[in-house]
């Protein structure tokens, strides 16, 4: 007899766009194909049904259309570990972080309906965070077999928005998260003596136990202002949504498996400089300290704070300023042209560049192109490129005494490509 899932089920029909393409996939953190030409500037600046995805008070001025995204992310990832004491064989040396998971496959959707001339309700679905390592062979600082780790966030938001005194507008979304994780490899942190786990509290869920999945409901808050003709403003929040937790890893990640969704505030402008051209701007703040899971740092006595534990270990991330620079440039009455620049820092420390090997997450600058071409009244098609620089992590102090000592250096790069099509009706 078939065991029947409501949230399986939910879950499946949430990550086809962006998963069923493709069995090994790579980093992809994509929603609206015309926004990411100018570097996800979309505070102030809504295009098109996915404007919910950075201020959910832009849908109020889209009108009636819907967009459907497809986006192809190449990733390069690469773990160094050298000094290393311990007497495992080939410990150190370079190891490729995508064996058979260099390209990821997305799809996104948005659809947004007016409601008379000042209030709209719209549905986005799209993919907040797709990161996966797979290694070829075992780590031996970290297990046995193929070390990798796979974590998807999928997200789907409807949502309302309303204008009023024609130019504040409020908007509200209410985001239905799904989580998927997967790990593998870790066998030496999931070793016991005499049943119980030495380095971490449930050692039996560290590891190799296939996909888990997490869920949990948040809102997205956001207001627009239109200050003059050619200038507006925006601003954006989203508090802390709590997750269910990973019961197929409570070993493995801090406060028993549970991986909230962290606190986010944007603010942003966007001004017309000329009749044919906008500059945008926006800055977004991302608070990782109040996610255990991931800011807990790597400890020197992984006895005393175990894997799981309330003060277990973590991935050590810090809170992330992100600054984002973007211009669109109409040459004609149907084709524009876009482009932007995204800087942050990246939330790994050089002292916790170990345990992020399961990550790699290490970009910084991105920089974006492209373009939008109407074929009619009510269709266009939009384009877009994205680099991300390619960036090194040097660990200082990264290693615990615990396993030997030295240092593990990590390295990413990124390539984008995306495709939308758009339709008002």
């Amino acid at each position: 007899m078939v065991k029947f899932s409501f949230k399986k089920m939910i879950a499946s029909l949430c990550f086809v766009p962006c998963l069923v393409l493709t069995p090994t996939s790579a980093h992809a953190v994509i929603a609206s194909v015309k926004t990411f030409g100018m570097a996800a500037t979309g505070i102030a600046y809504p295009q098109d049904a996915q404007a919910a995805v950075f201020n959910p008070a832009g849908m109020a001025d889209v009108g009636d259309r819907y967009d459907l995204g497809f986006e192809v992310a190449r990733t390069s990832r690469q773990a160094t570990v050298r000094g290393n004491l311990s007497p495992l064989p080939s410990v150190n040396g370079k190891f490729d972080a995508n064996h058979k998971a260099k390209y990821a496959y997305n799809g996104d959707f948005g659809i947004n309906k007016m409601l008379g001339n000042n209030m709209s309700l719209g549905l986005v679905v799209y993919n907040r965070n797709f990161s996966k390592t797979k290694y070829k062979h075992a780590l031996p600082l970290f297990g046995t077999s193929k070390v990798g780790m796979e974590y998807a966030h999928e997200t789907i938001s409807p949502t309302f928005s309303i204008k009023l005194l024609e130019k504040h507008n409020f908007g509200v979304s209410l985001n239905y998260m799904i989580q998927r994780l997967w790990v593998q490899g870790l066998q030496n942190f999931a070793k016991e003596a005499f049943g119980v786990g030495i380095f971490s509290k449930f050692p039996r869920y560290v590891t190799n136990h296939k996909y888990s999945y997490s869920q949990g409901v948040g809102f997205t808050f956001g207001y627009r202002c239109q200050v003059a003709d050619r200038l507006s403003v925006g601003v954006t929040y989203q508090p802390k949504t709590y997750m269910s937790k990973f019961k197929k890893y409570k070993g493995f990640l801090a406060g028993k498996g549970r991986l909230n969704i962290p606190q986010k505030i944007g603010a942003g402008f966007a001004w017309r400089l000329l009749p044919y051209a906008t500059l945008a701007f926006d800055v977004e703040y991302i608070n990782w300290r109040k996610v255990k899971a991931l800011h807990r740092p790597l400890q020197d006595n992984l006895t005393a704070h175990k894997l799981g534990a309330h003060n277990g270990t973590g991935f050590g991330f810090r809170d992330q300023w992100f600054y984002r620079l973007g211009i669109d440039y109409e040459l004609t009455e149907w084709l524009t042209v876009r482009a932007g620049y995204r800087h942050t820092r990246a939330p790994i420390k050089r002292s916790q560049t170990a345990v992020n090997v399961l990550t790699v997450d290490t970009i910084e600058d991105y920089l974006t192109l492209g373009a939008t071409a109407c074929l009619n009244s009510s269709n266009e098609i939009s384009i877009f490129y994205g680099h991300g620089f390619s960036h090194k992590i040097k660990g200082k102090n990264s290693i615990p005494p615990s396993f030997g000592l030295g240092e593990a250096n990590i390295k990413q790069s990124d390539d984008v490509f995306g495709v939308s099509w758009g339709h008002t009706y």
